[in-house]
């Protein structure tokens, strides 16, 4: 459950569909869900596009808050996927999956959410946050070259307290049942009701989550078909996880190629520049100093680097 890659959420369609055939997907997803989620433009020009919550399939014999802390089996999901395919009659396609990671941490989650806003990113990605959020979220993605785009990024990067998340929605989450059982006796578990509807003490952890939502390129299945052969074959799980594992090394945790030494000196310019309200990039830049800000970038994030604890907890445990 924790520390283990789950699928969220996955968009897909048919470009050409009947109304027949819509109905009876729909009748399925409704069976297996509860509720259709019927995205924009989802119907146009006779194609469909539905999304849905694997984490929040339908359980047999468990009727509580439908959570999405815990995977649905993936012999359940795949008999969704069957369904739904051949009831559709031909082969659907991916156009969205969130994949996301729960882990415990040290400390506070506001803490470390702090860390990740303020940490400076390689490879063009930055971090941002939503001042309308009711629980602090920060977003890691590439910057927008265009800020007024609607359109929406392949690539996208989020943590957030999924504890926080969980309670905000019913204080009764303090106590959150498990849909299954889980071997985890280092959680706080609440076993006094007995059976297998233990419940997770969600106010004792620091539960932080990373959820990546990509599209297009960066999908690691891009069919239903995909999906039902990588269950069935017993690869599906190793392919999320090392699809997590790879985008998150290569974009927030992400170390540049050549280690940029820190001696006794510099570590004490880059420590004053890191303390200081300064813009050291703005000042490079208008003194037309965008070498050296390069060199100072490289040098920050390598000091920063050696003495950002919380930060090289999260790589340690997002990153395998």
């Amino acid at each position: 459950m924790l520390g283990e890659v789950k699928v969220d959420k996955i968009s897909f369609g048919i470009d050409l569909v009947t109304t027949e055939t819509t109905k009876r997907i729909d009748e399925v997803i409704r069976r297996y869900y509860g509720v259709v989620v019927k995205p924009k433009n989802h119907d146009r020009f006779h194609k469909l596009k539905r999304d849905v919550t694997p984490t929040k399939q339908l359980r047999e014999g468990y009727d509580g808050f439908n959570h999405n802390l815990q995977m649905i089996p993936l012999h359940q999901f795949l008999k969704f996927l069957q369904e739904v395919r051949s009831v559709a009659g031909q082969n659907l396609n991916l156009y969205l999956m969130h994949l996301p990671m729960d882990i415990t941490v040290e400390g506070d989650v506001a803490d470390y959410l702090e860390v990740l806003l303020n940490h400076e990113y390689l490879n063009g990605y930055v971090a941002t946050t939503n001042a309308t959020d009711s629980y602090k979220t920060v977003y890691v993605a590439k910057k927008k070259r265009n800020p007024k785009s609607k359109r929406n990024q392949k690539l996208k990067i989020k943590f957030y307290d999924k504890a926080g998340e969980l309670i905000d929605r019913d204080k009764a989450n303090r106590v959150l049942p498990l849909k299954e059982l889980v071997n985890a006796p280092e959680l706080p578990m609440d076993y006094s009701t007995g059976g297998d509807r233990y419940g997770l003490l969600l106010y004792k952890m620091n539960l932080l989550r990373c959820e990546i939502e990509l599209r297009e390129d960066y999908l690691p299945f891009h069919t239903i078909d995909d999906m039902i052969e990588a269950i069935q074959n017993g690869t599906f799980q190793d392919t999320i996880e090392k699809t997590f594992n790879d985008i998150l090394s290569k974009t927030v945790f992400a170390q540049p190629k050549k280690q940029t030494s820190c001696k006794t000196l510099k570590q004490l310019a880059v420590d004053s520049a890191i303390k200081s309200k300064r813009n050291y990039k703005l000042l490079c830049y208008i003194h037309d100093m965008g070498r050296a800000y390069n060199y100072f970038k490289k040098a920050k994030e390598a000091y920063a680097r050696d003495n950002d604890l919380e930060f090289e907890e999260l790589r340690g445990k997002f990153t395998h």
